[in-house]
């Protein structure tokens, strides 16, 4: 978020603004495994499930909220009629008051579309993205407002699961598409029903080769952040 953060935080804090290189690791996946008390990560690779779609978007702001990815789907299903059902998370959670700014105008849009009259839709809480992807998903919808990059997509490619989103900063992670052009999206979605579990092997290794630039044992990485850390001591 250095783009649009960087005078808002040198004006704020009186203070020069440094942007920091981006980083990921997969102890994120040995961290979900104990969480779920699993032995190995096979059972959260992927596993083709008849084209169910997963959003996951936090659904705080437009920055990041599930409508365009929603509208993705139904155009893709509108076209093909090969979308089994989608599953929208971080919407019902009884336990928080945080969608309430929204969740009503949200639900009288969703029920315009032709996946709620199917009643291919459902409201889901928020639960752990490779958990609920290896039980209910087969593939993920993302949507992004300049907030290009999210740890989100490197967790599903790494093992294997269909992402399709909009970060250009990682544009070589998962399927991209372009801005805001969910004509592109939904195109996109129905190869990835058609196609990606013939190609999952390539996929994996494609997507951790990619990843490796953010990972902690890049040595690239390791010598910009050495140099950042250097820099604060140069008077």
């Amino acid at each position: 978020m250095y783009k649009q953060n960087k005078c808002y935080c040198e004006i704020l804090t009186k203070t020069k603004c440094i942007e920091v290189p981006f980083m990921w690791s997969s102890m994120s996946i040995k961290i979900t495994l104990k969480i779920l008390n699993l032995d190995n990560d096979s059972s959260l690779l992927y596993s083709k499930k008849k084209s169910k779609i997963g959003i996951f978007e936090p659904n705080l702001s437009i920055m990041k909220w599930s409508l365009p990815c929603l509208l993705i789907a139904e155009n893709t299903h509108n076209l093909y009629k090969n979308i089994e059902h989608v599953y929208v998370t971080n919407l019902n959670n009884e336990n928080s008051d945080i969608n309430s700014f929204n969740i009503k105008k949200f639900n009288n849009i969703c029920k315009t579309l032709d996946l709620f009259k199917e009643k291919k839709i459902s409201s889901e809480s928020r639960y752990n993205t490779l958990e609920f992807m290896s039980k209910h998903c087969d593939i993920a919808i993302s949507h992004q407002w300049e907030n290009p990059l999210n740890y989100l997509y490197l967790d599903l490619a790494w093992m294997g699961w269909p992402i399709l989103h909009n970060a250009y900063l990682c544009k070589d992670v998962g399927y991209y598409y372009e801005e805001f052009n969910y004509i592109e999206a939904s195109e996109k979605l129905n190869d990835i029903i058609i196609n990606h579990h013939i190609n999952v092997d390539e996929y994996i290794k494609k997507n951790r080769e990619v990843i490796d630039k953010y990972l902690p044992t890049n040595k690239t990485l390791q010598n910009n952040y050495k140099k950042l850390i250097e820099d604060l001591f140069t008077i």
